[in-house]
């Protein structure tokens, strides 16, 4: 018969007899790749002594002494060294604080793996975050330029959390480096590191890593049961542990205590030391001397009674405890399972007692019935989930896209209702979860001013923030993933790419739904492969009208990598990810189409009236400096934008063409502006009866303000940021990284002026109507004036603000009327200026006069 191993183990440590003495040494790690990963040496009376395995410390007390962060793995080796024997405190700081026994010679010691400089921060669990490691003495993030599944792995190893299962990119905080890697390391410190000037320049993004985690359950109904996998060496491995092992792996995993532990005999596997006090696997010691010949199998919530008294119909659920319910196509007579005393009846036989002819609609009202205050088990409402789904399933009427919706909305709201129904209002804490082939819920309670953990379901993520303080009650938390919901809720224009999840977050005992203060994290796993030229969008569901609809208010992509995406959103309903199916370049192509027509006739207008203020500019009594100058920059920044937007194909000439677009612009805004400023004081000086060419600024400073305050703007952001001109898509500002605030920040700044001033000028010319006194002539101009105004709203720009509207129906009329800034100029200062009207009539007159004179010159001769 073979021995039981935890016995001998525990008898080989109680074998070795030591004198106790005082540590006075310090601790080292030798014999490994790098100075966090080694054999564990201590320092005893000047010189180092290795650590027999049957002493009592913690690993993390070797990482944390010597500056290498958390423990990976805790090894016990082959016998052969001579060792010492620690005793440490649960609170030691240092192995100064233990006491030592005397010596082992030709004995087994400890091997202890940390972590070294590389950390996880800013996830949402131990093994997901942001890769950070220590470089010249403070921790950087690193940007995920040539980022590899390699390195991730490396990373996931290194703070032993077993194998990538994704990664992504983060907004960049702080100091940042990239990343060299051969390919060939063993660890991630291992690689290269350097400062990227260009990265930060480019405002890169820096890598976050999920990993699995480095103990797992295997071949069993759910994850907190089957047999035990630990990540060892690059691979899976199958566990055997000491009795207090399979409790401490139940904790870890989040699935409570082991309610049962079986032995299956295979080829040798890992066996695994814990005492009991440990928080972690990382913490026990796995024993390299000592294989198994049996792996173990865990079940962390198994029944605990004879099933067999639920009854007939029924079954009973591997939960905490005996949870009986009913087998598919039955439900039971109580809300609460009653030994002896509830039955299993036939469902159609119950819908009779709903008064309902629709199954789904009569199952809504016969929950909503029941009583709030009597919470059911987890095997029941698993129970009357099955039935409800069961029933669309084989349902022959699944045609329209209204009927799915609204075969969708009951579903939904029927789970909720479940959920809620799970919740006991007089506990405070609770954790229950429920598991069927078309849905997986979880329902977690807390305590007042508690934090919630992440809830999990479907293998998607809910992450709560704080809790406000205000409530009175204890909060819960509702959790539900559907699979399959999707194909009820898609329609012509989008495809899910996502199980659908529904948040909900509900104030006990009153059970009123609460509103975030805080945005909800989800992280969301994708269910298709995206294709290139797709958006993976966040959405919620949208019932509140009649046409109920997928919409992206309030959420927004916050991480997207291949495998999941992470959305916050800044309230609960039922959300999902969309795929666009529709090509953008064919849903804006006529938009494009009316944007060209609509700037070819603008370019013609802005043509005109720089010839014929050019003509007129000395016959008028005003200084038309800035109406010259605006139609000239306008002109050459829609002529370019008409004719070099799309030159993507060189690099160089794209970005060229994107700074002259810049300056130009700008350039017209400033005009703008200065036309505001000249109106105004047009205004102030509105009661002389002459107005003088030198009443405005002087034509100098006009032109070193136009000209002058652009070019330093653009100067400097093309200076400092090159490579934020253009990109393959457009010869302009690239958006994604932020640069479009160099073009926005000034253009919101002068339209805001031009706003005041020119709802001042409005403000005064209606007053001076007002002075009957005037004589008519100035009534007249002055109304004349305010008529000019009215064009002036878009000749300064104001109307710009339309672009800021993200509807479609104001993007068509933002094209369509600052496209016509040119023609308005015409109708303002060549139409309606009589100097101007007299001046073009003298000389069609005269052209006219010449064209006679000379036909009848010709005539004579002939």
């Amino acid at each position: 018969m073979k021995p039981n191993i935890s016995a001998v183990f525990l008898v080989s440590c109680q074998l070795v007899f030591f004198a106790c003495s005082l540590l006075t040494g310090d601790v080292r790690l030798v014999n490994g790749p790098h100075n966090c990963t080694g054999d564990v040496q201590i320092l005893r009376d000047g010189s180092w002594t290795y650590l027999y395995p049957c002493s009592n410390y913690s690993p993390a007390l070797v990482c944390s002494q010597l500056g290498c962060g958390n423990p990976v793995s805790f090894l016990y080796t082959e016998t052969g060294r001579n060792t010492s024997q620690v005793n440490c405190a649960q609170n030691a700081s240092a192995f100064t604080d233990c006491g030592i026994s005397g010596t082992c010679p030709d004995c087994a010691y400890d091997l202890v793996s940390c972590s070294g400089y590389v950390q996880l921060v800013n996830g949402s669990r131990e093994c997901s975050g942001t890769v950070e490691v220590f470089y010249n003495g403070q921790w950087a993030s690193l940007y995920d330029i040539g980022w590899s599944t390699n390195q991730s792995n490396l990373v996931c190893s290194q703070v032993g959390c077993g194998q990538q299962q994704g990664s992504g990119s983060s907004e960049t905080s702080g100091y940042a480096l990239k990343t060299v890697c051969s390919g060939n390391e063993f660890s991630l410190t291992s690689c290269s590191f350097q400062e990227c000037p260009s990265c930060a320049a480019n405002s890169s993004k820096s890598v976050s890593v999920e990993c699995s985690g480095n103990v797992k359950l295997v071949n069993g109904p759910d994850r907190c049961s089957g047999a035990v996998q630990y990540f060892y060496n690059g691979s899976w491995v199958y566990l055997n542990l000491s009795p207090n092992g399979p409790d401490l792996i139940c904790q870890q995993l989040g699935c409570g205590l082991s309610a049962s532990v079986a032995n299956i005999s295979t080829a040798p596997v890992l066996y695994v030391w814990c005492k009991g006090t440990e928080s972690s696997l990382k913490d026990c010691r796995i024993y390299s001397g000592i294989s198994s010949d049996n792996y173990m199998v865990v079940n962390c919530s198994a029944c605990t009674q004879d099933c067999s008294v639920c009854g007939l119909n029924s079954t009973c659920k591997n939960t905490s405890g005996c949870d009986c319910f009913c087998i598919d196509g039955y439900i039971p007579s109580d809300p609460v399972w009653q030994m002896g005393k509830t039955k299993c009846n036939s469902f159609t036989k119950e819908l009779s007692s709903f008064n309902n002819s629709n199954i789904l609609q009569g199952l809504l009202h016969y929950l909503n019935n029941m009583n709030s205050n009597t919470a059911i088990s987890e095997g029941i409402a698993s129970n009357y989930l099955t039935v409800a789904f069961q029933s669309y399933n084989s349902s022959s009427q699944k045609n329209t896209t209204i009927d799915n919706i609204q075969v969708a909305d009951t579903l939904m709201k029927i789970s909720e209702k479940v959920a809620s129904l799970l919740i006991n209002t007089e506990v405070t804490c609770l954790n229950k979860t429920v598991k069927t082939d078309d849905l997986e819920l979880q329902v977690i309670s807390v305590g007042k001013d508690k934090p919630f953990p992440p809830l999990m379901a479907g293998g998607n993520e809910m992450q709560l923030g704080d809790i406000p303080k205000q409530y009175s009650g204890s909060v819960v938390a509702i959790f539900v993933s559907y699979t399959g919901m999707d194909k009820l809720l898609a329609n012509n224009e989008t495809e899910i790419d996502s199980d659908v999840v529904t948040g909900l977050l509900k104030e006990k005992p009153s059970m009123n739904i609460l509103p975030l203060t805080n945005p909800v994290i989800f992280t969301l796993k994708h269910t298709k492969m995206k294709p290139k030229n797709k958006t993976v969008t966040c959405v919620y569901w949208d019932d509140t009208g009649v046409d109920k609809h997928w919409t992206e208010s309030g959420c927004t992509a916050i991480l997207r990598s291949e495998n999941f995406t992470k959305c916050s959103c800044t309230h609960l309903s039922t959300f999902a990810l969309i795929l666009q199916l529709h090509d953008e370049n064919q849903e804006n192509e006529l938009l494009s189409m009316i944007s060209k027509i609509f700037e070819i006739i603008g370019l013609v207008f802005l043509a005109l009236d720089i010839i014929i203020i050019a003509l007129t500019y000395r016959a008028t009594k005003v200084d038309n400096t800035s109406h010259l100058n605006l139609c000239i920059s306008l002109f050459v920044a829609h002529l370019l934008f008409l004719t070099g937007a799309d030159k993507t194909q060189n690099k160089i000439l794209c970005s060229a063409i994107a700074v002259a677009l810049h300056f130009f612009f700008l350039a017209s805004f400033v005009w703008m502006f200065l036309e505001a400023v000249q109106l105004f004081m047009l205004m102030k000086r509105l009661k002389k009866v002459m107005v003088l060419r030198k009443q405005g600024l002087a034509c100098g400073y006009l032109l070193l303000i136009g000209y002058f305050v652009p070019a330093i703007i653009v100067s400097v952001s093309a200076s400092l940021c090159f490579s934020g001109y253009g990109n393959e898509n457009v010869c302009w500002l690239n958006i994604d990284q932020g640069y479009r605030w160099i073009f926005l920040g000034p253009v919101i700044s002068i339209l805001c002026a031009n706003f005041i001033l020119f709802f001042i000028i409005m403000w005064n010319l209606s007053s001076l109507l007002r002075l009957t006194e005037m004589e008519m002539s100035t009534v007249k101009d002055t109304r004349m004036l305010i008529l000019k105004s009215c064009f002036q709203f878009v000749i300064l720009g104001c109307s710009w603000i339309l672009g800021f509207i993200p509807e479609e129906i104001f993007s068509v009329l933002f094209v369509v009327i600052n496209s016509q800034q040119g023609t308005f100029i015409f109708i303002v200062y060549c139409l309606f200026n009589m100097q101007v009207r007299e001046q073009l009539r003298q000389w069609f007159v005269c052209f006219a006069k010449k064209q006679e004179d000379a036909s009848a010159k010709s005539l004579s001769t002939t």
